[in-house]
């Protein structure tokens, strides 16, 4: 986020990203939010315990495609660090995923980026790109909210995709 841009007020973002986290219209087929895979009644991981427990992973909303990596909770996971290797330890700390998917070098904030690589990935949210998932978060019944919680005009997909999605990216993440 630029540092000129208006910080969004805590409970509004928070509201428009969980709006989001439970949209099923934000994947390929409007079959699966990001609450499919992250359950809330089982501490926002996968829904199936005896999947949970043999670490299996869940189809996506393509039929028979399966995604790359079991669902982890996704709460309590906001307070990582970017990725960055600490010389005195000789390891690596922070970011989101072993496999670099969320170092937080992009956008500062592993979470955002985290939040960001499922809607766009075909084995889970399946979406083309984000221009599309940007106009489906444009046609939805809380777009007014995302133009309330980024400013009016923040929905201009045309002009600023990439910054549609990053506010997606950390809408999902304050929720």
């Amino acid at each position: 986020m630029l540092a000129q841009e208006a910080v969004p007020a805590p409970g509004d973002i928070v509201s428009l990203g969980k709006a989001m986290f439970f949209d099923p219209n934000l994947s390929a087929n409007g079959t699966q939010s990001c609450a499919t895979c992250h359950a809330q009644e089982v501490g926002f991981t996968g829904p199936d315990a005896t999947v949970n427990a043999g670490g299996a992973v869940y189809q996506g909303v393509i039929p028979n495609r399966i995604g790359n990596r079991k669902p982890s909770a996704s709460a309590y996971a906001g307070d990582s660090p970017e990725l960055y290797f600490e010389e005195t330890e000789g390891a690596w700390f922070g970011g989101m995923f072993w496999d670099g998917r969320a170092t937080g070098w992009t956008l500062h904030d592993p979470l955002a980026e985290q939040a960001q690589g499922p809607y766009l990935n075909p084995l889970e949210q399946a979406i083309a790109n984000a221009q599309v998932l940007c106009v489906k978060v444009k046609q939805s019944n809380y777009a007014g909210l995302f133009e309330q919680v980024w400013g009016a005009g923040s929905l201009d997909c045309a002009k600023d995709t990439n910054g549609v999605y990053e506010k997606i990216g950390r809408s999902v993440a304050a929720y």
